[in-house]
């Protein structure tokens, strides 16, 4: 049988365009070509394999490719559905049902779910003015062919939470608004498919049951539900739907799958993330039938995920259900997720069970929760604590399954600033039985606390006990020592959280605990100096060492709730100690702080730390008079070398020395206290000055012109390290007293002037790199010094971070005179050395120093040098191309440096604007015009080509304050040769996807600047979104008010978009492997141009 022409050249159509397809689609198509195929290929979409031609024959596409680029074309009329008419809009939505209705069950489900979208998002243009049946046709297709009504009743959903096309938030609403009285009809004609589904699957089957594939379809509508809850009214939820999916929910007796159960659960668990409640009925039901679940026999041994959801719809349920005035029966609930919580042999579950009961208790126990039913408070304060309690600690003491041996393998890589899993779940439990204090505090100190400290048999009283036989006899051979110290450690940890708790209630047994437990650690000091006897315990060690370093923590903390810190209001509890005894501990933490051995293990490490923590917090107590504190540190302690401690650990010591020469002693009791106050000020500043100079002996001794000569490899891998970390301490220390006052500051200021000038002279002498040692360092065979922090790089100079402190804390102590000779040396430096710029960590801290210079009035000398080399040198530095390794300090770097332009435009804005004269009719002339523009430049290429959300938002927060407090658009300069070229970059950007990050500052900062032309502004919206309507960009270009002006620029974004949507399907599904080809051909020369690229153009073409 002979075709007809038609047929012929329809025939003849569908051969070109598959032959395109699949040279587009292989991997050796080179991208130049491509580009050919994409342009015949748009052509054809534009004349002969138009959308209508699509819609007709998609029924007919067999090619996988020929489908997916003609439902594509149809899909492409949507971006410019304003511009259909009427018959072609109706002609589009019948052509799509008729599509969808003829599908069957054996029609891909590809293509079922694209022709549904797309006929969603005609609805939405549609519904319910111009397509009222779109619910009716929902509602048919649920009853006659379910599978079908099934896909396009979740199009509509996703048509609501998704924004398509040019589709508006409005529009969305608009929609959303017109559906959802509609929803309860599509829940009500869906409830008896759960009947079909519990009767054909959860019951026996027999040979007369459906295929399997039933499961499938009700998986998809219990995602269907899922998506739904997520924005449907939450009183429009009725308890047989609640109901349904409960029972759907149940484990399965005569199978383990899981798939449609976890399916009801998360559907369930969508219903409480909505800020809405729920219908009383419906929340009856619910908490009814989580309960039912909670009682399911094979429940403990359920698949994980499944008990995982489970474990989520108790949470929420509870956290929202117990505020609501639902008069539901709380006891059963709770009662049977106990059961559950104690019968649970997963580990990760069992910590979210903890979780879940301390959100319960929380809950509960919360003064901004309006209501809280009293059968709640009852059962939590008389029924619950002591069995939660109870499990908890015999949990912690005795985990089940080998949790302990978990939860070690799982810490084997954890480093010293990590808490451990092991922690964790201690963390959980001590917090859960906190949350039951605020309940029931006298329950929890007589089933809890009491039998802790008093009982021979609690593992806290048995732990001092094992400790106090090794101090007494350090070579005995304890048995069962790593049990007891295992159980030890939460035990301490127990007592010191409840301890803090119930202070107020049972304040003598805290004293008690202190004076015991200073006992021991001073039985400990003496029998155990040195502490490495520990290490002839061999395996035993490790856990003396914790059990030691807990005990010391639970003393801290206990201590703390006798006397308060200085400056809060005075304690009237009677002291815990004597002073004698105090000085007995001060005494006892020196000698052990004194040691000079690097610790290596972890744990020695944490004890160090926990020592000084104490003897800090004696310090900044009002424990001791500051002149008796500074009196009982004995001379060897001052002047000892703690270098072999941590960073942290050195801090807390330098911290405890420092406080109380700042602190201001009583004067003595002379006839002038004037004098005696003079004398003590004199004597704080010796001996500060001298403790000072122990800090920074090797800045303050080392020559920097002769020291490579004078020593060995060693002894020079030690200088340059012990240098850095005397720098970097003392920067440390520095900003811990910036809340200090004026005099406590002047004092340390003083101090450290010395320090402050030598440092300067190193760092001149060195040009800038510090102490170097050149080529590859030696470090010490023996005794190795811990390494410096890495807050400045391995070549970076710390002295900048040092003085950017001093500058921080002491600018107003050191006078401008000094601070402007520090600067001058940093700026002398930066300008006639390379090197500096090469250094990025060092030149962010130079930029730190700047932004503080900058933003104090005075310094006005200053500020031309510092303006002229961040333009000249600094800014082609952060513009440049950042190499792979050190992109994040690239980034750092560009955001000091864009924080740095921000203080200079914002507080010395005068330098570049003069002010304008009462005689001068004209503004005034710009100043540093060059500079000026530079900057700008800077803030575009940044908006244009920067990836680093957090730059770009500091840029555009710039450009607002800059706008609000000076009339940055309005700059004569600015509004001739900035603002248009601005308006485009941010238009641009506000097109492509990183647009929305900053969408609501480009648009308040874009109207700003319509208001300088907007003529420019209307001719720069064609270029960049030709395909707007006249009359929206007349409005959009007229408009007076902010909201109006951000509708409109919403909409303006969204048909940009959508019209840059041509082929782009097509191109992101096509292979790559040419594309790498081409790529790896022209990487020298994409290289090459990068930098150029960067500082000349950015997206649309615009120019900076």
């Amino acid at each position: 049988m002979s075709l007809s022409i038609r047929e012929q050249e329809e025939a003849q159509l569908l051969l070109v365009v598959e032959d395109l397809l699949g040279r587009f689609y292989q991997s050796h198509t080179s991208s130049e070509e491509k580009k050919k195929l994409e342009t015949e290929l748009h052509d054809l979409r534009t004349t002969r394999f138009t959308w209508q031609y699509c819609l007709d024959n998609l029924d007919k596409f067999h090619n996988q490719y020929l489908w997916f680029f003609g439902s594509t074309t149809v899909e492409a009329v949507l971006s410019r559905w304003s511009s259909l008419s009427a018959s072609e809009t109706a002609y589009l939505r019948i052509g799509l049902l008729k599509l969808l209705t003829n599908y069957t069950t054996a029609t891909p489900a590809l293509h079922r779910e694209k022709v549904a979208q797309i006929l969603a998002v005609v609805a939405s243009f549609q519904f319910p003015t111009d397509y009222p049946e779109y619910i009716e046709h929902i509602l048919e297709l649920l009853q006659e062919r379910f599978p079908i009504g099934l896909v396009l009743a979740r199009a509509l959903g996703d048509s609501v939470t998704q924004k398509k096309y040019v589709v508006s938030l409005q529009w969305q609403e608009r929609f959303k608004a017109a559906v959802t009285p509609h929803i309860p009809d599509i829940l009500r004609t869906l409830e008896p498919y759960f009947a079909y589904y519990l009767a054909s699957v959860v019951e026996p089957r027999n040979a007369s049951d459906p295929p399997t594939s039933i499961e499938q379809y009700t998986n998809e509508l219990l995602h269907m539900l899922q998506q739904y809850f997520g924005w449907i009214e939450m009183q429009g939820v009725e308890p047989t739907l609640a109901e349904a999916l409960l029972q759907m929910g149940r484990l399965r007796p005569t199978t383990d799958e899981t798939v449609v159960p976890v399916s009801a659960l998360t559907a369930l668990t969508e219903l409480y993330y909505r800020q809405q409640l729920l219908a009383p009925a419906t929340s009856k039901q619910i908490v009814l039938g989580v309960k039912e679940l909670l009682q399911q026999p094979g429940l403990p041994s359920a698949e994980e995920l499944y008990q995982d959801k489970l474990g989520d719809l108790v949470r929420l349920c509870a956290k929202r259900e117990l505020t609501a005035k639902h008069e539901l029966d709380w006891e059963p609930f709770l009662e049977s997720f106990y059961q559950y919580t104690v019968n649970m042999r997963i580990l990760q579950l069992f910590y979210e069970h903890l979780d879940t009961w301390i959100v319960i208790y929380q809950v509960a126990w919360d003064k901004q929760v309006s209501y809280t039913d009293p059968v709640i408070h009852r059962l939590l304060s008389e029924v619950f604590p002591l069995k939660l309690s109870t499990l908890t600690m015999e949990r912690m003491l005795q985990p089940n399954e080998g949790w302990h041996e978990q939860l070690a393998m799982c810490d084997l890589d954890v480093s010293d600033e990590e808490i451990s899993e092991l922690q964790k779940y201690y963390n959980l439990g001590l917090e859960l039985v906190e949350n039951i204090v605020n309940l029931a505090p006298q329950r929890i100190y007589q089933a809890v606390l009491s039998p802790l400290v008093t009982s021979d048999d609690s593992p806290y009283r048995r732990g001092l006990h094992m400790l106090h036989t090794i101090a007494i006899r350090p070579d005995i051979v304890v048995p069962d020592a790593s049990k007891c110290f295992t159980d030890f450690i939460p035990a301490c940890q127990m007592v010191a959280r409840l301890g803090v708790l119930l202070n107020d209630k049972v304040p003598a047994i805290v004293a008690w605990l202190l004076q015991e437990q200073l006992e021991l650690f001073t039985l400990l000091v003496d029998c155990l100096q040195p502490f490495d006897r520990f290490y002839r315990w061999q395996g035993e060690a490790q856990k003396i060492i914790v059990a030691t370093t807990q005990m010391m923590n639970t003393f801290r903390s206990l201590l703390m709730q006798i006397e308060p810190f200085k400056g809060t209001m005075a304690c009237h509890k009677p002291p815990a100690f004597t002073e004698q005894q105090l000085k007995r501990l001060i005494t006892q933490l020196t000698k052990i702080l004194q040691t000079t051995e690097h610790q290596q293990p972890r744990e020695w490490r944490l004890l160090m730390k926990e020592f000084a923590s104490v003897l800090l917090h004696v310090a900044f107590s009002e424990l001791l008079k500051p002149r008796c504190l500074y009196e009982y540190l004995d001379e060897a302690f001052l002047s000892c070398n703690i270098f072999a401690h941590e960073a942290t650990t050195r801090q807390m010591i330098r911290q405890a020395v420092i406080n109380p020469l700042l602190t201001k002693w009583d004067a003595d009791s002379a006839t002038d206290a004037s004098s005696a106050a003079d004398g003590q000020l004199a004597l704080r500043r010796e001996y500060l000055t001298r403790y000072v100079r122990t800090m920074a002996q090797t800045v303050l001794s080392v020559e920097p012109a002769a020291w490579l000569l004078t020593y060995d490899a060693e002894s020079q891998y030690r200088t340059q390290l012990q240098y850095r970390l005397e720098l970097q301490d003392l920067t440390e220390l520095i900003r811990c007293y910036g809340y200090f006052d004026t005099s406590a500051k002047a004092l340390l200021a003083s101090t450290l002037r010395d320090v402050i000038e030598r440092a300067l002279y190193i760092y001149t002498k060195t040009n800038g790199r510090g102490l170097q040692i050149p080529g590859p360092a030696h470090a010490p065979q023996s005794q190795p010094l811990p390494r410096a922090r890495e807050t400045d790089g391995e070549g970076d100079d710390p002295l900048p971070s040092f003085c950017r402190a001093v500058i921080e804390v002491l600018q107003v102590q050191l006078g401008e005179p000094f601070l402007q000779q520090v600067i001058r040396v940093f700026l002398g430096q930066a300008r006639t050395d390379a090197y500096a710029m090469q250094q990025h960590r060092s030149l962010i801290s130079l930029l730190g120093i700047f932004v503080l210079i900058v933003r104090q009035p005075g310094n006005r000398t200053l500020i031309a040098d510092i303006v002229q080399l961040c333009v000249g040198d600094v800014l082609p530095v952060a513009l440049g191309q950042a190499e792979p390794r050190s992109a994040e300090t690239h980034g750092r770097l560009c955001i000091a440096l864009f924080e740095l332009f921000d203080a200079i435009l914002i507080h010395r804005w005068r330098y570049f604007v003069p002010p304008q004269g009462p005689a001068q009719p004209l503004a005034p002339a710009l100043s540093h015009e060059s500079q000026y523009a530079a900057i700008l430049q800077g803030y575009g290429l940044v908006i244009m080509n920067s990836d680093d959300s957090e730059l770009v938002h500091n840029v555009l927060a710039s450009l607002r304050v800059l706008n609000e407090r000076n009339s940055l658009f309005r700059e004569p300069y600015f509004a001739e040769h900035f603002a248009a070229r601005f308006t485009q970059a941010m238009l641009h950007v506000l097109v492509e996807a990183k647009g929305d990050l900053y969408q609501q500052m480009l648009v308040s900062l874009l109207y700003e600047l319509v208001t300088i032309d907007r003529r420019k502004f209307y001719d720069l919206t064609v270029t960049v979104c030709p395909a707007l309507q006249p009359e929206l960009r007349d409005e959009l270009c007229q408009c007076t008010d902010m909201p109006t002006f951000e509708r409109l620029t919403n909409q303006f974004v969204d048909i940009a978009r959508a019209t840059a949507i041509t082929l782009r399907p097509l191109a992101s599904t096509a292979g790559t492997t040419s594309n790498n080809n081409n790529n790896n051909n022209n990487n020298n020369n994409n290289n090459n141009n990068n930098n150029n690229n960067n500082n000349n153009s950015g997206v649309g073409g615009v120019q900076f």
